[in-house]
């Protein structure tokens, strides 16, 4: 029992300064490189995706989400490319990130093949104090301009299938 105690303690110290960054959404199965960027390309076919969530809409400020993806392979067999595109808003706070992804994918054998997939693109960050519910006006952080941030994102994913097994893992957020 003290190794697991210690174990917890130990997760919510590493832990203790992050948040979710990621949006939530739904439909993973049918459009699982959102999530792994091995998996562009992997189908035999162009998918494009379109998809908006809106939780708690009796709430103001809620979570919306908006989603927009295509992918499928290249003509090497190989190869896959795709583009996501999403806004991620709650409140004040308003992400918005475009993606390419890249895959390549190796023949382990006739049934077997392992993917490498990547993505890079970039996020935009910001919170939007013109949606704010404020209460001392005399604030001048809040009369300022529009305070964000723009960042490089990539992500890192391995897909591994044989017949209709699918193994696979990713690495969201590297930088």
């Amino acid at each position: 029992m003290k190794n697991f105690t210690l174990l917890i303690a130990i997760f919510s110290i590493v832990n203790s300064g992050m948040a979710q960054q990621l949006p939530i959404g739904s439909q993973y199965y049918e459009n699982m490189f959102v999530l792994n960027p091995a998996f562009t390309g992997a189908r035999n076919n162009v998918k494009a995706f379109v998809s908006h969530r809106s939780q708690f809409n009796g709430l103001q400020g809620g979570p919306k989400t908006s989603l927009i993806a295509v992918n499928g392979p290249m003509q090497k067999k190989n190869v896959g490319l795709g583009v996501i595109a999403y806004t991620d808003a709650t409140d004040i706070l308003v992400k918005n990130s475009a993606m390419i992804n890249y895959s390549y994918g190796i023949r382990l054998g006739q049934i077997s093949v392992l993917h490498f997939g990547l993505a890079m693109g970039a996020q935009n960050y910001r919170i939007d104090f013109n949606q704010a519910s404020v209460v001392n006006n005399s604030d001048q952080v809040l009369f300022e301009n529009r305070q964000g941030k723009t960042v490089f994102n990539s992500d890192f994913g391995m897909l591994f299938e044989a017949n209709r097994l699918k193994l696979g893992f990713a690495i969201p957020q590297l930088l």
